[in-house]
């Protein structure tokens, strides 16, 4: 082996070393957010954890049981790292639902808040309102009060989106909705109104991210 060839086998022993001591840095890391001064609440973007459960078996259209299901799936994952407030970001379709499929799927979700300990925002439109436009920031009504709860909650989300529409939303593109909130120590939803227009939101920003494969590392 010539001079080269040796210091070149030196320099890739050097950096290997180097990469796995900068892993073993950021693990414990993260180990030290998590036991010590790191965030204990979090924020679920819902619908962009269940793309990324499906990411290996892609499936159709998201309904209320993937919904559910990934609720009660990720819930011991997501507790383990944050051992706080763990709250679930979801909305209903587009299209209006009937009384009956509403009442029946506030039940549920009521349930699944009760049995995960954990608190289920769903966002809605209000009724009577027409349809938003294809334009995502006008679809966006669960970013922005993902956004709103990570702002005060002071926590992260997880989440793979960067909500790069929250401006849009805040100049009218997203009309104002309103949201069922479940919690596992109550028997019935609150009711909230959010106008995203209003001068109070002026000021939100996007949210902290973390990516789903970093807290539940074995899904």
């Amino acid at each position: 082996m010539g001079p080269t060839s040796a210091l070149a086998v030196i320099v890739l022993v050097v950096l290997a070393v180097l990469a796995l001591l900068l892993a073993q840095l950021l693990c414990r890391r993260r180990e030290r957010a998590v036991a010590g001064g790191g965030p204990k609440d979090v924020v679920v973007d819902t619908l962009n954890l269940v793309h990324w459960l499906r990411r290996r078996v892609p499936g159709g259209r998201i309904g209320t049981c993937d919904i559910l299901g990934a609720i009660d799936a990720a819930t011991p994952g997501i507790r383990r790292a944050y051992p706080g407030r763990v709250t679930f970001v979801t909305k209903t379709r587009e299209t209006e639902e009937t009384p009956v499929m509403k009442a029946r799927l506030r039940a549920l979700y009521q349930a699944a808040a009760q049995r995960n300990g954990v608190h289920i925002h769903v966002v809605e439109n209000l009724p009577g309102q027409k349809k938003a436009s294809a334009d995502h920031s006008a679809l966006g009504r669960d970013d922005f009060y993902i956004a709103l709860l990570a702002k005060r909650y002071r926590c992260p989300v997880i989440s793979r989106d960067h909500y790069r529409d929250l401006a849009q939303m805040k100049k009218g593109a997203l009309s104002t909705f309103h949201v069922y909130s479940y919690s596992p120590t109550k028997k019935t939803a609150d009711r909230d109104f959010v106008n995203p227009s209003a001068a109070e939101f002026g000021r939100l920003r996007r949210p902290k991210t973390v990516e789903p494969g970093d807290v539940m590392p074995h899904f």
